[in-house]
């Protein structure tokens, strides 16, 4: 179990609208931020060139575009199977920050640890946690 996995759980199991889920949310979004994500993107990502541009892929849900990403490379790897892919090791900050709020965010799709952040979430994270960003 992950440490953002671990985050999760206490979030969800804290009882609705309590100074317990506030502070339990906070402390996964804390975690989101510093933990190093894998993303699977369209080519080998230049990891030496800090203007490179990445290209995730995007999936539909239910209409939907979105991001996915992986806590950690076995639960990617478990998803791919045996498709190969590109893997960009990126921070949650730093997914954010490239990729703004424009899609939805999707951690372990279809694995038993799965967290959406939704465009509105994603803008609450701007909102509060990067006001002293410029």
């Amino acid at each position: 179990m992950t440490k953002f996995d671990q985050a999760l759980e206490k979030a969800r199991a804290t009882q609705k609208n309590s100074d317990q889920e506030n502070k339990a949310y906070l402390d996964l979004y804390l975690q989101f931020l510093d933990t190093e994500f894998y993303l699977p993107v369209d080519e080998a990502p230049d990891m030496h060139d800090d203007e490179a541009e990445l290209s995730p892929l995007v999936f539909d849900e239910d209409g939907q575009e979105v991001i996915y990403f992986f806590d950690s490379q076995e639960r990617l790897k478990e998803w791919a199977g045996k498709e190969k892919l590109y893997i960009a090791p990126l921070s949650g900050e730093d997914m954010l920050l490239t990729f703004g709020a424009e899609r939805a965010l999707v951690l372990n799709p279809h694995l038993d640890q799965v967290k959406e952040f939704q465009p509105d979430e994603i803008e609450f994270l701007f909102e509060n946690f990067f006001q002293h960003k410029g």
